[in-house]
């Protein structure tokens, strides 16, 4: 029997769609949920075409329509302190940056209670959870599961209000290095286009899709690789839109590689690069006035090795 749901997610795969499997598939249109978790709904009988129970290896077709519940869970208890790895790249008193490794949530989330980056920060800090919300204490932003890089969290309630606040303002300098297909030109270019919800598949952001809202992001080619095939640029964003950086890099031709989502084909291609198994995202450096001294601070997050690895072809 299916569970109860929280919610319920009426899917049409698109067409053009790349030979995929239905977990890799929907790991894509649900980027807060793991792999795994998405693989736990269908063994739940919560993922049906239509109202027949699918299977993790089912492969998806143009025009194939999905049905996802999202299950209840213990998603609002209050998150346990667990005892994981953390790359911790700089703390002080009050504030603590981390190295995210692709693939790990941020938080508890439907489906995935335990686990995540929030679960070890509570085993090593355990003074953060009594900051702010107490189902993210000390959170003080978000990155997709698949995306590494710089993650900050608050130690007490001053820093977390004076880091949000500097979020809200627009006062922190946020630089992500992306691997994208083809070789952007010109190679420095604005991006500004409004995202919002995509009128059709719900977990998507399109350019002007359903209330969009401002969306700015700077683009610069740092090096490209094998005739054009490729390159690394660097991102800069003036907002913080869901999907900013992949929804702008594939509306004007150049996806992030290993995004299916938003890329196509164009998303995996032959060449001299590895297989990607997710999306080459790295949030690179976050610069912002320290939110107790207002010193600059500035902190940065070396690859992932799957990312270096495609970053040795260049």
């Amino acid at each position: 029997m299916p569970s109860p749901s929280l919610n319920i997610s009426t899917l049409t795969v698109p067409d053009p769609v790349p030979r995929m499997r239905l977990d890799r598939w929907l790991s894509g249109q649900f980027s807060g949920h793991s792999r795994t978790e998405i693989q736990n709904w269908i063994k739940s009988g919560d993922v049906r075409s239509p109202g027949t129970a699918l299977r993790s290896g089912t492969l998806v077709s143009p025009g194939m329509v999905i049905e996802v519940r999202i299950p209840e869970s213990t998603a609002h208890a209050t998150p346990v302190a667990e005892d994981l790895p953390l790359e911790v790249l700089y703390e002080d008193e009050d504030l603590i940056a981390l190295n995210k490794h692709p693939g790990q949530v941020v938080h508890p989330a439907p489906g995935h209670p335990q686990g995540t980056v929030l679960n070890a920060m509570l085993f090593r800090y355990p003074e953060i959870s009594g900051v702010g919300d107490d189902q993210r204490p000390g959170l003080v932003h978000r990155l997709d599961s698949g995306t590494s890089g710089v993650l900050l969290f608050a130690r007490n309630e001053e820093s977390l209000k004076k880091l949000q606040e500097l979020f809200k303002q627009r006062k922190v300098k946020k630089t992500y290095h992306a691997i994208c297909h083809g070789i952007p030109k010109p190679f420095e270019q604005t991006i500004d286009l409004p995202i919002g919800r995509h009128p059709v598949h719900r977990q998507k952001r399109a350019i002007n899709g359903s209330s969009p809202r401002s969306a700015v992001s700077h683009i610069r080619l740092c090096k490209g690789v094998a005739a054009g095939t490729g390159g690394l640029v660097e991102v800069q964003i003036e907002t913080g839109r869901t999907h900013q950086i992949r929804v702008h890099l594939a509306h004007v031709g150049h996806p992030v590689i290993g995004d299916h989502t938003y890329g196509g084909k164009k998303a995996q291609f032959s060449g001299p690069w590895p297989k990607a198994g997710r999306v080459m995202l790295h949030a690179k450096c976050l610069e912002l006035p320290h939110p107790v001294s207002g010193e600059h601070f500035r902190v940065e997050a070396p690859y992932a090795d799957d990312m270096k690895s495609f970053l040795e072809q260049l």
